[in-house]
């Protein structure tokens, strides 16, 4: 039986240069009301078809899922409870990755259905680096967006980083990664940037650092995660890897993602719903 439960929000407030998710820069409310409505009766139909069990993990990713209004958030939740059997739910995560798109209301929203973590992902603290991206926000942002987190203590929190982005040195990341440490997150993940068919960087041939800085990079954060006292558990390669390096996650004691064990691990059945989503049996 099914344990594991993943729905898609195909939405952000810009699109990276790095990304080919299924996602597309959106702030039209009614086309993200129409998207939850759907999304709302595929959950109905796969609850309706008996698809799962008892639900272990949940994750709501993206895009960016906190593009939607703390409204839409609400009801998406709420159906999602009415749905399926929660009762043996260890983990709840919703991603919102985007520290612009992150405020009180949908914060409460999250944590009044019982979400337990959040991802704030922002990739680099540098703003030089940020605008090479075309995140459209800054660092600061950031800070303020972890702030109003830690607000809401029932949250946990992961913070994603990328080494080899275009302007970042082994020196700017390094201090990524320490501001990113002193800021708290349970959970840090440190990926390696990828080459992706759909992704600006490589349509438009972007100039990146080699794979000897992204080296330099991904040693170092080892080095002050590890001082830290985080430990990695979970690993993934993907093609076209500056460097032929690989993606880690790293944990503080007891905060490991159950569904990101679940998704790299060939021992859980997932089900997705939504655009994008890709069921795991």
């Amino acid at each position: 039986m099914i344990e594991a439960l993943y729905l898609h929000i195909p939405f952000c407030a810009s699109r990276c240069a790095y990304c080919d998710f299924a996602t597309s820069a959106c702030d039209d409310e009614a086309r993200m009301d129409a998207y939850v409505e759907a999304l709302c009766l595929q959950l109905r139909r796969a609850a309706k078809a008996g698809l799962l069990g008892q639900v272990k993990t949940i994750y709501i990713g993206g895009g960016t899922p906190t593009t939607l209004s703390a409204p839409e958030l609400d009801r998406l939740l709420e159906d999602t409870k009415a749905c399926f059997d929660l009762s043996a739910c260890r983990e709840f995560t919703v991603e919102a990755g985007r520290p612009d798109t992150i405020t009180a209301d949908k914060l409460a929203a999250l944590r009044a259905h019982g979400v337990k973590r959040l991802s704030v992902n922002p990739q680099t603290m540098s703003d030089a680096v940020l605008e090479e991206i075309g995140r459209h926000h800054t660092a600061a942002q950031v800070r303020e967006a972890v702030a109003m987190v830690k607000k809401f203590p029932q949250l946990a929190f992961n913070m994603d980083l990328i080494a080899g982005l275009p302007g970042d040195t082994p020196e700017s990341f390094s201090d990524t990664v320490r501001e990113v440490i002193a800021l708290g997150a349970e959970n840090i993940t440190v990926h390696t940037l990828a080459l992706k068919k759909g992704s600006r960087f490589l349509t438009e041939g972007t100039a990146l650092p080699d794979g000897k800085a992204v080296g330099e990079m991904l040693g170092d954060a080892r080095e002050k995660l590890e001082a830290a006292g985080y430990a990695p558990y979970y690993l993934y390669r993907q093609k076209f890897m500056s460097g032929s390096f690989e993606n880690v996650g790293w944990t503080k004691p007891g905060y490991e993602n159950l569904y990101n064990i679940c998704i790299m691990e060939e021992l859980c059945g997932i089900l997705a719903v939504g655009a994008g989503g890709s069921t795991k049996l």
